[in-house]
């Protein structure tokens, strides 16, 4: 098998490459699909302030991400299923590339996305974009950045939706996000609490605080070892005490 060589002149460790191969023909193949725009505006959350606003905020956010993909020109004539898919072809691309330059067979099982029988579409599309590891992947940024900035905006919007849809798992943090509004979270950052901090929580991060802004939606984690004191203009939640 060939070594791969990146834009840098560096040797990428071949499997880290096929990884990220493997996630991008498994990406493209979800979000291209007809029932990924599905879930995407199928909205359910447990609380109920999240109304239709906060759903159409996150989708905002999440597509004007997509459409940095395109040239202006390109996303102007563009609607929500063509940009998902424009960009699915741009993950079939690369990945298809990182294949034929490790001189690679990939098996079709590690191109698809698929879902178990028995189990939830719902729940595996959450799985695969907002639980599934992705920082050790191979992100060439000065290649590709607006693709991975793009595949980073879906997943955010995905980790959003499943801390809408599932508990965190940390009692603390629970209780703070059935305290907050539609219009707290609308006046800011959304996804800085149900994206960014929650995900860390979901992950058992090392956090021991979080502190919120009063006057609008935006966070700051602090983590175990960082000595921050009382801000003005941000309440702190203490997250020491796990669930």
């Amino acid at each position: 098998m060939n070594k791969f060589v990146d834009t840098n002149h560096q040797t990428v460790p071949t499997e880290q490459v096929l990884d990220t191969a493997r996630y991008l023909y498994k990406a493209g193949h979800l979000i291209g699909s007809k029932r990924f725009l599905r879930w995407v505006h199928q909205w359910d959350s447990r609380f109920a302030w999240a109304g239709t606003r906060l759903h159409e905020r996150l989708i905002g956010d999440m597509l004007f991400q997509v459409r940095q993909a395109f040239t202006v020109a390109e996303a102007r004539n563009l609607g929500p299923q063509k940009l998902l898919q424009g960009l699915a072809e741009q993950c079939w691309e690369v990945a298809n590339s990182y294949e034929t330059s490790l001189d690679a067979a990939m098996r079709k099982k590690d191109r698809c996305f698929t879902v178990p029988r028995g189990k939830s579409e719902a729940t595996e599309v959450l799985r695969f974009l907002s639980r599934s590891p992705t920082k050790g992947l191979f992100k060439d940024r000065k290649a590709h950045f607006y693709l991975w900035n793009a595949l980073e905006a879906i997943e955010l919007y995905a980790r959003a939706r499943d801390t809408l849809k599932n508990d965190t798992g940390h009692l603390g943090f629970e209780r703070f996000l059935r305290t907050l509004s539609e219009d707290y979270l609308l006046e800011g950052y959304p996804k800085d609490i149900l994206a960014h901090d929650a995900h860390a929580i979901r992950g058992n991060e090392p956090v021991k605080a979080i502190l919120v802004r009063t006057g609008y939606c935006s966070t700051w984690l602090v983590r175990s070892g960082d000595d921050v004191g009382p801000i003005e203009g941000f309440q702190t939640l203490e997250l020491s005490q796990a669930a």
